[in-house]
């Protein structure tokens, strides 16, 4: 294993771009944008957050708001446990932040396996 770790790294950004273009056709209809970073080096993990998901913590990085003007136009909400306790925060959350002009809840239903 220790012999591919050097190849590893050097295209280990390129694998996380091609990465976030794998969909479930099942999610088409979203549309969605990905926001991919690149790899960052250990000793920023300080700037990672976790929040809590649904079997494990789940890291995310804020990112700041450069201006008032919406960055979407149109925002779906994938499917969750609770849609209706979703929906509510989340449309509370972009009319606080102005991060959107619509929000949409996703007509494809929760599997959890």
């Amino acid at each position: 294993m220790r012999s591919y770790y050097r190849a590893f790294l050097s295209i280990e950004n390129d694998i996380i771009k091609i990465a976030a273009l794998v969909k479930n056709e099942s999610f088409r209809e979203e549309v969605e944008w990905r926001l991919v970073s690149e790899v960052f080096p250990r000793d920023a993990q300080r700037q990672v957050e976790y929040r809590e998901g649904m079997s494990t913590l789940i890291p995310y990085i804020e990112l700041p708001h450069l201006d008032r003007t919406p960055m979407f136009d149109h925002v779906y909400l994938g499917p969750t446990p609770s849609d209706h306790l979703s929906v509510e925060a989340l449309s509370k959350y972009l009319a606080k932040t102005q991060a959107a002009h619509e929000l949409e809840n996703s007509l494809t239903p929760l599997r959890v396996t």
